[in-house]
């Protein structure tokens, strides 16, 4: 199949928002996210600079819906493919709703639809994907790289600094005492 535009489920696990792209290389992913993260200038940066990073010359798109109203969800893919070429779905990762609405969606559209499975280390066509169906996912990581796709940097000395994001309900928790 000639993907150009790959529509991503985004994950707050960072290695689930780089698979699917690095291995099918689209020319364009577009990330159904949240608000939070379509906002999130950082977060944009941090996935540019990782597949720069790699060597991939991908044009990434934010999508911004609420990842737990299906029907939002499923209107927002509608859009995605009406304005893109040779689109495909990447399920991997991503809410109860998102899945519901990427079912729809790919039951409606016939857009080819896959996964992938840490545990098997594949991908597997969830509909009219042949081309990811029992596709050993073969891309090999660095420590640096899993430093990249977090946002971690170099310090002057060459040690790895990386900023940890907490999800947002965690941030919510009001905190007090020491540690």
């Amino acid at each position: 199949m000639d993907m150009k535009t790959l529509i991503e489920l985004y994950d707050e696990r960072a290695i689930e928002n780089v698979l699917g792209p690095e291995t099918f290389r689209p020319e364009k992913v577009c990330y159904l996210c949240p608000p939070e993260i379509a906002r999130d200038r950082q977060k944009h940066l941090i996935l540019r600079s990782f597949f720069a990073h790699r060597g991939l010359d991908i044009k990434l798109e934010f999508a911004e819906t609420s990842l737990y109203n299906s029907e939002a969800i499923f209107q927002q893919m509608k859009a995605i493919a009406a304005r893109s070429e040779d689109c495909a779905l990447d399920v991997t990762g991503g809410t109860d709703a998102a899945l519901f609405a990427a079912g729809m969606f790919c039951r409606e559209s016939g857009i080819p639809t896959f996964t992938y499975s840490r545990k098997q280390n594949r991908f597997y066509n969830i509909s009219n994907a042949a081309f990811a169906d029992n596709l050993m996912c073969r891309l090999v990581y660095q420590v640096e790289d899993f430093f990249k796709m977090t946002g971690g940097t170099r310090s002057a000395k060459g040690a790895w600094i990386t900023v940890l994001y907490l999800p947002t309900w965690i941030r919510s928790i009001p905190f007090s005492g020491s540690f």
